[in-house]
């Protein structure tokens, strides 16, 4: 980090020799406690900034009344001028994205609307499929960073490469997904480091909020920047999980808890998110705040009907491995419209329907049900519409496990290992039995987000002072 010189003058005696100088300066005990208070002070002021003493010069200036009296001149009336945060609101925010599955994307859309609405400049990082999703939604709506005046809304999607998962017959393939991994590094990193040096070193971000991405982090981690995580993989984490959930699989909960604790350590901020509400952590209550699910705005604008008066469940199945849902789904016999698949037709009580946000909202709540995996963001989305679940996580991803599990303890659904046509029948007849559990459930429109993420922000522009070398040289 860059340092600003401080010039400390003391009264010397002599023309050319060291042991006069240091005599001189510390010719008496008061010098020497003045010189400590000096430096006491400097560093509880700027302890959290990357301002610091990179020298020391003693001089002689009989103008100078004590080392005390000049040490507070150059605080107040040399280095706070260049640190003090601007009267402006507009902070300048780099915001990394997970680009694996389209959940981290959806969710980021949401707090990337609170940033534009607060006349935030925010550059984000972002690969695969989210990538395009996210600049389809923005770069048409607002000026890019470089374009926009301060106190406009301005942000930048940049696209970098992303890690992915490899999945055989709908089950996660770690072994494969390192080794996926591990080809593509070297161009990987490549690429990055050019985005992010070409794109962010000069623009000097003040703040760093990550998806669950890890090079954002990692840059903020470089610079000094303050973090704030929004996700909701840290509950594992940060929050106290049940006996009987670790124990459904102890080893998929040690490796992912594991997995997890490395992943963003040391964020300044967490935000966790997610239908569930377990308690946080006595040592993590501090900087740990829970928030209900990250609503996009069509499902909170979205018209329901009580899920007993549905006609049609919903599917979202993406693995196109998994040859015997079809199967299962016919020999079901209830009408069904699946999403995932990429298909458009009709097949006696199935219905094959290709990507529509309004449409698939509008089946969702309109759905007497869901059938889908365990992944968070179509739970959180259902839960919100009151709709009962049908949960069969991805086998060796113990995120789902824990969603499913949770799903089955507060009534809202079941948990279950595989789609079969009695455990359908048996989950239909207690659809009365979920239906009332969530009709207790009610989302906030994203308020306790929108509030959170303003106060951790205000925070952070308090708490570290920008220092912005333009000004200081």
């Amino acid at each position: 980090s860059s340092g600003c010189i401080v010039n400390v003058y003391g009264q010397v005696n002599g023309q050319n020799a060291r042991s006069n100088l240091l005599t001189g300066l510390f010719r008496d005990y008061s010098s020497k406690i003045a010189l400590h208070k000096f430096i006491d002070q400097f560093n509880k002021k700027f302890h959290n900034t990357n301002i610091k003493i990179n020298s020391v010069t003693f001089g002689d200036d009989k103008n100078i009344l004590s080392i005390q009296e000049e040490a507070s001149r150059i605080i107040d009336l040399a280095l706070l001028p260049f640190v003090q945060p601007s009267k402006s609101k507009t902070m300048r925010i780099l915001y990394g994205v997970v680009g694996e599955g389209m959940g981290h994307a959806t969710r980021s859309k949401v707090t990337l609307e609170i940033l534009m609405k607060e006349q935030h400049h925010v550059k984000v990082v972002v690969s695969n499929r989210a990538y395009k999703f996210l600049d389809e939604n923005f770069s048409h709506r607002f000026p890019r960073c470089a374009a926009a005046n301060h106190d406009e809304a301005a942000i930048d999607i940049i696209e970098i490469e992303g890690l992915t998962m490899q999945y055989v017959n709908n089950v996660f393939d770690e072994k494969a997904s390192v080794l996926h991994t591990m080809q593509r590094m070297p161009t990987m990193v490549n690429k990055n480091m050019s985005a992010f040096f070409r794109n962010l070193v000069f623009w000097k971000p003040q703040a760093v909020i990550s998806d669950f991405d890890s090079f954002a982090y990692m840059f903020a981690q470089l610079h000094g920047l303050p973090i704030l995580s929004i996700d909701n993989q840290h509950v594992v984490r940060r929050c106290s999980i049940p006996e009987e959930a670790r124990e459904s699989d102890p080893k998929a909960f040690n490796t992912y808890k594991g997995f997890v604790k490395g992943k963003l350590p040391f964020c300044n901020h967490y935000i966790i998110t997610g239908f569930f509400i377990p308690e946080i952590r006595d040592k993590y209550k501090s900087n740990t705040t829970l928030v209900p699910p990250i609503l996009r705005q069509s499902i909170i604008d979205a018209k329901t009907i009580p899920a007993e008066q549905g006609e049609h469940f919903l599917v979202y199945q993406s693995s196109k491995s998994d040859t015997s849902l079809i199967d299962t789904l016919q020999a079901f016999g209830e009408k069904c419209i699946i999403y995932g698949l990429g298909r458009e037709e009709k097949i006696g009580n199935l219905e094959f329907k290709g990507f529509s946000e309004q449409g698939f909202v509008d089946d969702l709540a309109s759905a007497k049900g869901v059938i889908a995996n365990g992944g968070l963001s179509l739970m959180n989305e259902a839960i919100s519409l009151q709709r009962p679940f049908f949960s069969v996580p991805v086998e060796n991803q113990y995120e789902q496990v824990l969603n499913a599990w949770y799903l089955e303890k507060l009534e809202y659904g079941i948990f279950a290992d595989k789609i079969e046509v009695e455990a359908l029948k048996k989950w239909v007849q207690n659809i009365p039995k979920y239906a009332k559990a969530l009709s207790n459930y009610h989302h906030d429109s994203n308020m306790h987000l929108h509030n959170t993420v303003k106060r951790v922000l205000d925070e952070f522009s308090q708490k570290f002072i920008w220092w912005d070398p333009l000004k200081c040289f």
